[in-house]
């Protein structure tokens, strides 16, 4: 869809502007910061060739990404283009004059449309699938009438809470196991393994749980997590710690028995892997989890405090025999009642074209049947958003609070280049090749401290950007939802004519007659109007307000429907059956002839001979006149 440009606007302003800001000024912070690691290179080359190169590497990490969301924050910020084809149609629009613009993403289809009018029901909502949704959906129960990305969002959520609590489930099951004596000796080993498994397991829960804001989840609907996954998860648990034994026991111990000094070996890993303590990022982990759903999940019960699911229209059904014929009367519709409803002079969407559909009964020519029927839409007007102050407060904090975790997030990777250098400059690194060489665990010992502090580091990382990444995202759908309100109209009209010939002006004395063929329709009127409250997802570049628009209640409109039905009476009671000349002259023109016709019929019979016999006298005189002039002329010219 093209940017169809007018003078006169639509009235939607841009709703990412504070967004924009936040968003912006963590993206220029972290591309000052990045610019300050670029222009230290030249120094720390020359002491470090190594250093220099991990600051330059990790300086255009930051600045790549920093210069991505200075770049997104300020197409924010930027004018919101809004051309006069937008938002996208309910249905495919046929409309002859919006024919060059190609739709790609409508909802519903103009046999939908009909039904949801004529049924008074919405199938936009969807029912909620899953073990998770259904039981979201029954503690809250207003989510079912809420915009596909707002249940999309708690249904993620809440299956990514789910999961975390499946999971810790499982861990306690595994310490059981552990804690019994069921795996022997290796019960530390087995434990930080699993506390381990368990750390990943819950960040690729919530990796998985980010939902970006597209096409896909604006008109769909999606549920989350199922019994099946649960029992899976719930038997995973319970074999991990045998898993662990075996392979510890089965592969790993055999393997390092081979090899000389494994004794020393084996006790310095199994004492820092012991040592490296998952436990202070679970549960960062779920602090950080904590404080995302409670956010989210406050906006999202404001948002479905606000859905109104009413689904009323207004009817109008009559009978009604007229002098019209059918196709005036859905030409009427067409280029007057609905023209006059079109917003800012803007083309009414039109779902399905009329088609007055006259059938001629049998051979007769004069008789016969019609059906027609249209749904149209007036141009979407922009409704703003009432939000609650709690409302907005919530989001802004959300969005800030994600550009928080994200600077964090990426300030890590700064902290990261001291003990990344000291791990690749460590001293004969090339004796680690041969680990049957006693000095090797010498050598592996004093860096075991920055290898765990990067592995810390890099768990910090992935779960602040994560989280980040994730509010963020889900803050994004908060502000991006735009409102429209319009009038749809489903007209059908259906009936039977007849044709006869109706003549005027025919007594024996007229000089002008009216020989006209009146058209008598028998016909039953069905209008149903609604104002419809939808809306669409904004996103910010060149398909901003292109993607689906999804109907969320319609209410009735007694005042616009009784309007409509009066126009088109008005009509009706104007049209004229018997041909009338509006010519000033040709009036006065008629005028005289019957004058004459009347002065003509007021003759007496008697008179009317003498009259005749006269004029026949004046007639030969006049012919002996001319005859004798005409000898003068003849006598005058003689030599």
């Amino acid at each position: 869809m093209a940017f169809d440009y007018g003078s006169t606007g639509l009235g939607i302003r841009n709703p990412f502007k504070l967004e924009g800001v936040v968003v912006a000024t963590r993206g220029g912070l972290q591309t000052l910061l990045s610019l300050y690691l670029l222009v230290s290179v030249s120094g720390l080359i020359n002491s470090s060739f190594t250093l220099g190169w991990i600051t330059a590497l990790v300086g255009f990490i930051l600045l790549s990404n920093g210069l991505y969301a200075l770049g997104r924050g300020i197409i924010k910020i930027v004018r919101f283009y809004v051309g006069r084809s937008i938002p996208a149609s309910l249905a495919k629009n046929v409309s002859r004059s919006e024919k060059q613009n190609v739709e790609k993403h409508v909802y519903y289809n103009h046999q939908q449309l009909e039904e949801m009018l004529m049924g008074r029901k919405n199938i936009t909502y969807k029912e909620p699938t899953g073990l998770i949704s259904r039981v979201v959906h029954s503690l809250f129960p207003r989510l079912t009438f809420t915009p596909f990305p707002v249940r999309n969002i708690a249904d993620q959520l809440a299956g990514a809470l789910a999961k975390t609590a499946v999971a810790l489930i499982c861990y306690v099951l595994s310490w059981f196991m552990v804690a019994s004596g069921l795996v022997g000796k290796n019960a530390d080993v087995v434990l930080t393994a699993v506390s381990f498994a368990l750390l990943i397991y819950l960040i690729l829960a919530w990796r998985g749980a980010t939902v970006n804001l597209s096409d896909v989840n604006i008109s769909r609907y999606r549920g989350e997590m199922s019994v099946k996954q649960v029992t899976i998860a719930l038997l995973v648990a319970i074999l991990t710690p045998v898993i662990f034994v075996f392979l510890h026991k089965i592969l790993w111990l055999p393997y390092i028995a081979k090899i000389k000094n494994y004794q020393n070996l084996v006790t310095l890993m199994e004492t820092h892997f012991t040592s490296f303590s998952t436990g202070g990022f679970i549960v960062g982990l779920l602090i950080l989890a904590t404080l995302v759903s409670v956010l989210i999940l406050l906006l999202v019960a404001e948002r479905a405090r606000m859905a109104n699911p009413v689904t009323e229209v207004s009817e109008f059904r009559e009978s009604w025999q007229e002098l019209v014929h059918p196709q005036d009367v859905f030409i009427n519709i067409e280029s007057n009642v609905m023209a006059n409803r079109r917003y800012r002079e803007v083309p009414n969407r039109v779902y399905r074209d009329f088609d007055a559909n006259l059938l001629q009964e049998g051979r007769a020519s004069d008789k016969g049947q019609f059906d027609g029927e249209t749904i149209q839409e007036t141009q979407p007007e922009f409704i703003p958003w009432e939000y609650p102050d709690q409302f907005k407060l919530l989001r802004m904090v959300s969005t800030v609070s994600a550009q928080v975790l994200l600077f964090v997030a990426y300030l890590l990777l700064f902290f990261a280049i001291k003990p990344l250098n000291a791990v690749l400059t460590m001293p004969d690194v090339d004796l680690l090749k041969n680990i049957t060489n006693p000095k090797a665990v010498e050598m592996i010992a004093p860096h075991v401290n920055n290898l765990l502090l990067l592995a810390k580091l890099a768990l910090g990382f992935l779960l602040l950007s994560i989280f980040g990444r994730l509010l963020e995202n889900y803050a994004h759908t908060f502000w991006a939802e735009i409102k429209f309100k319009s009038l749809m109209v489903f007209f059908r009209c259906q009936g039977t004519f007849t044709e006869s010939k109706v003549s005027t002006g025919m007594s024996i004395y007229d000089s002008t007659r009216s020989e006209n063929v009146v058209v008598r329709a028998s016909m039953t009127p069905w209008v149903i109007c609604a104002n419809l409250h939808s809306s669409t997802f904004a996103l910010s570049g060149v398909d901003n307000l292109e993607h689906a628009r999804l109907i969320w209640s319609f209410e009735k409109n007694d005042d616009e429907l009784k309007a409509m039905i009066s126009e088109v009476k008005a009509f009706l009671s104007q049209r004229e059956s018997v041909a009338s000349l509006q010519n000033e002259k040709e009036l006065n023109a008629i005028s005289k002839i019957a004058q004459v016709n009347q002065q003509t019929r007021a003759i007496a019979p008697g008179d009317e001979q003498k009259r005749l016999g006269n004029s026949a006298a004046e007639a030969a005189g006049f012919l002996r006149q001319d005859s004798n002039h005409n000898q003068n002329d003849d006598a005058g010219n003689k030599p």
